[in-house]
């Protein structure tokens, strides 16, 4: 009755109403739908049907402005937006009196506002006369994506939520996050920050399929030397041919049958992707009207007055009186607009559930659409060198470092890592700022308050002065935190340390997300011993830190490299959606592999015996693309590498530097830190000859080339050589010649060692 009287609904669509059900039996759960699949209503219609008021988390103020005009279209207009672009001082002061007379049913808000002392008594007056019935996270995945990097506190959003909306027996409101898609690496980051009870069966719900039919996929590819504007203009002259319309008809507004179309851009600024100068180029190719949008303003323009700008220019693409929109990624979560015709990426995003996120912005009204990529590379080695998961961080920074001299050779992954190296300043910079907060401290015998004051250089200082306090926060040295803007500085919550304490929060935090990982982990907390209370904390800080490198980093590393897989390999709509889908889906294999990844011993013969169950390319493609998705959770899990390379060489689109990648970054995990038995090593590589002889022919290069030309243990070698033998294959032939070459050249380097070292060095030198 709600659903079709108030929101005009005749029935739930798949997952709506299990979703709704779920939050009135007062459980947490992440829900994730497809862009378009009425996720709002969900949150919408459940806090109508509990007493008290819903708050809901929105990553930007376009999506609070945009939630509440739904609202009021439906005849709800107790929703109050507590934004600061929204309202002056004093007319924010009025509102937060009304949030705190229970005077509204939806309050939405940023998340940083939970770190607000102002808020938050709103909230404990509120507490008094009414509670909060249900805690929304809307667009979830950016507690991963933007968490990480430049809003900290997305990281502490959940414990707020649950801590100020507690009723008066302290009781939390349920959680409900919402998310269009989410990969393994996002989704797990969601339940490990959410603190969600991941054996409950009911608390994920998601479609059997993301597929989206009405949406087509386009890669077209480009280089500098080529000229990625011309590709851009090339991409938007051919819209009107693809849509079957004449050129004055397609770039025209129509009211509700405005081909809308959106470029996204990376950046705001800069001389080829910005903002200004995309905006210039699409406008001479579509001969139209064209407005932007970006979280901040570029270079030149006044902040307080392009907020201002921003939301008109926002407003007008949605109300059809401009055809074009050229935005960053700050623009189009969640916005109900149905008639978007088109998206082109300018630049691949950095990884492939961001293209996906931000192309289903497209045939929301499920008409036929178009989302394109214009993917620049200058080189696919030197994309191939740059994005190796295997590199240490300092070791990219100096190779990125060596190649962005050249203005000339700028493509989509040198500016990809640009951003991915401001987002991760290094181990040693980070806990140089958790030193400093440390410092400020002082004593930590006692409860106390701290103030902390801003740090000077900028929000990019800010943020990662932030991110330290809010490491020491996770670990637990600090118990809360708040961010008084007036005043300049953060206000710190410090517990009495207690070491044992923090080990074993830090402990349930890794545990939670690498099981495989914990005794690596307990060898690192038992080596933390005696010491000065600010030497142990900053101990326990830098070995979260690393841990976040070790996994966090290096998972961002590898989405950026998945994506430059698929732009640079699929050649068609079909190529396209199979990759993405086998990434976003459940597919072959999903609960084996959960299941090996809960494991805290790794049994690489299990994980072989998964690669030995694939009968076709399809189950190949699909266990790739699980694979994928776990890596980005688990980006050193050896048996991980083993079947994603596996499954690389068994698939039809195979990419034969990836498998051998892949496999010799297994052996030298497998080898090292997690020190797995060389008996068990040899069954594998092994059973991988047996598999590659048997029905996986396109094995035998990548394998043979892993083992036998990059450093590994002797007798991996020696197994490698003995076993290629056997193959027929003429590269795999020149691989063995070439091993035997080397080794032979070693032999003789040795013995002329032998000679300086007994008779002396040769008269000449020579």
């Amino acid at each position: 009755m709600f659903l079709q009287n108030i929101f005009r609904k005749r029935a739930f669509r798949d997952n709506q109403g299990e979703a709704v059900y779920n939050v009135l039996r007062h459980n947490d759960s992440i829900v994730l739908l497809p862009t378009g699949a009425g996720k709002s209503i969900i949150y919408q219609l459940a806090g109508m049907l509990m007493p008290g008021i819903t708050l809901v988390a929105d990553p930007i103020v376009a999506l609070i402005e945009d939630q509440v005009d739904g609202l009021r279209r439906y005849g709800i207009d107790r929703a109050a937006p507590i934004a600061r672009a929204l309202a002056n001082p004093e007319e924010r002061r009025r509102l937060l009196l009304r949030v705190e007379r229970g005077e509204y049913q939806f309050v939405l808000h940023s998340p940083e506002r939970l770190q607000s002392p102002e808020f938050r008594g709103t909230l404990e007056a509120l507490a008094g006369i009414s509670l909060v019935n249900l805690a929304v996270i809307d667009e979830a995945h950016c507690v991963s994506d933007w968490g990480h990097d430049f809003r900290p506190a997305y990281l502490n959003l959940a414990a707020n939520l649950r801590k100020l909306g507690a009723d008066r027996s302290g009781s939390p409101p349920p959680l409900l996050a919402l998310s269009g898609t989410a990969s393994r690496a996002v989704l797990r980051d969601m339940l490990t920050n959410f603190d969600i009870d991941r054996n409950r069966s009911d608390a994920l719900i998601r479609p059997n399929s993301f597929n989206r039919p009405e949406l087509s996929f386009d890669i077209i590819r480009t280089s500098p030397q080529e000229d990625p504007r011309a590709a851009l203009r090339g991409a938007l002259n051919s819209l009107p041919q693809r849509f079957r319309l004449p050129r004055a008809q397609f770039f025209r507004t129509a009211g509700r049958n405005t081909a809308s179309g959106i470029v996204f851009v990376p950046t705001v600024n800069g001389r080829s992707h910005g903002l200004v100068n995309t905006r210039a180029l699409v406008q001479d190719a579509a001969g139209a009207d064209v407005t932007i949008y970006s979280g901040g303003p570029p270079n030149g323009a006044d902040e307080k007055s392009y907020d201002a700008e921003k939301r008109r220019n926002a407003e007008a693409f949605k109300a059809n009186r401009v055809p074009l929109l050229v935005a960053t990624k700050a623009f189009g979560m969640g916005i109900d607009k149905p008639n978007i015709r088109f998206t082109i990426h300018y630049g691949m995003p950095q990884s492939l559930e961001a293209f996906y996120q931000e192309a289903g912005r497209a045939g929301r009204d499920e008409q036929q659409s178009l989302c394109a990529v214009v993917f620049s590379e200058y080189d696919p080695v030197r994309s191939d060198e740059l994005l190796d998961p295997d590199l240490d961080l300092e070791t990219l920074r100096r190779r990125f470092e060596s190649i962005n001299t050249d203005r000339s050779t700028g493509d989509d992954v040198r500016q990809s890592l640009w951003f991915h190296l401001e987002a991760f300043a290094g181990l040693e910079p980070e806990m140089q700022h958790i030193e400093r907060v440390l410092r400020t401290v002082g004593d930590m015998t006692r409860r106390q308050t701290v103030h902390v004051p801003f740090a000077g250089g900028g929000d990019a200082v800010l943020t990662e002065q932030e991110k330290a306090i809010y490491r020491l926060l996770r670990v637990g040295v600090l118990a809360d935190y708040t961010v008084e803007w007036g005043a300049r500085r953060f206000v710190l919550e410090v517990d009495a340390f207690d070491v044992n304490r923090c080990k074993a929060r830090l402990r349930d935090y890794v545990e939670a997300s690498q099981p495989a990982r914990s005794r690596i982990l307990q060898r690192q907390l038992d080596a933390i011993g005696g010491g000065q209370n600010i030497e142990v904390a900053a101990a326990l800080a830098r070995t979260l830190l690393e841990f976040t490198y070790d996994v966090i980093e290096r998972s961002r590393r590898r989405m950026l490299q998945e994506a430059v897989l698929l732009a640079r390999q699929a050649t068609n709509d079909q190529e396209i959606r199979t990759r993405l889908l086998d990434y976003l889906q459940e597919s072959f294999g999903a609960e084996a592999v959960d299941a090996l990844l809960k494991e805290t011993d790794i049994d690489l013969g299990a994980w072989l015996a998964l690669v030995l169950k694939i009968q076709t390319p399809i189950d190949a493609g699909e266990l790739r693309g699980l694979c994928i998705r776990a890596l980005e959770s688990y980006p050193d899990h050896p048996g991980l590498l083993l079947i994603r390379a596996a499954a690389e060489a068994m698939s039809s689109d195979h990419n034969s530097h990836v498998s051998a990648q892949g496999i010799s970054s297994a052996l030298q995990r497998a080898t090292g830190e997690y020190s797995i038995a060389s008996d068990h090593i040899d069954a594998v590589v092994n059973g991988l000859f047996d598999l590659a002889d048997a029905r996986a022919p396109g094995l035998y290069l990548p394998l043979t080339f892993a083992l036998l030309m990059s450093p590994q243990m002797d007798y991996i070698r020696r197994i490698g050589k003995e076993r290629a033998r056997e193959a027929v294959d003429a590269e795999v032939q020149a691989i063995v010649a070439i091993a035997r070459i080397e080794e032979l050249v070693d032999q003789a380097a040795e013995a002329v060692q032998i000679q300086v070292e007994r008779y002396g060095q040769p008269s000449g030198g020579g």
